[in-house]
């Protein structure tokens, strides 16, 4: 589960940095299996997207995609990062400074990962963008 840990009304500072991101519960008892706040205080906005689960070589994983702009895989029984990729590329020149959040669920398909980034519309004024990548 997405936590949605995000900034406070200034939008300049993240309200718990050391909240985690996101949670994984075990279906059965409920019980926390494990958390990760990677973002900490790099929040941009918050974590809104939903996380995918896929199976890969017989490993399931958690992808996240997370406020600070990175979507991360993550071993579903252990909360290990197994890799992760900034959704912003270095060069690119945003129209008002800000980078882009990860605002959509990663879907796999082809072994080719899709996500959609972006910006609150309530707050900014920016495009938002589609990345694929093998």
């Amino acid at each position: 589960m997405i936590t949605a840990n995000g900034v406070d009304d200034t939008h300049r500072h993240v309200v718990s940095p050391n909240a985690p991101s996101i949670v994984c519960f075990n279906k059965n008892t409920g019980k926390v299996e494990w958390s990760d706040n990677s973002p900490g205080d790099r929040v941009m906005h918050a974590s809104w997207g939903s996380p995918s689960i896929i199976e890969v070589n017989g490993k399931t994983l958690v992808l996240a995609p997370l406020g600070d702009g990175w979507v991360r895989a993550y071993d579903a029984k252990t909360g290990s990062i197994i890799w992760k990729c900034d959704l912003n590329r270095k060069d690119w020149v945003y129209p008002n400074g800000k980078k882009q959040d990860a605002l959509a669920c990663p879907v796999v398909v082809d072994n080719r990962l899709y996500i959609a980034t972006g910006q609150d519309p309530s707050t900014a004024k920016a495009p938002a963008i589609f990345s694929a990548s093998t």
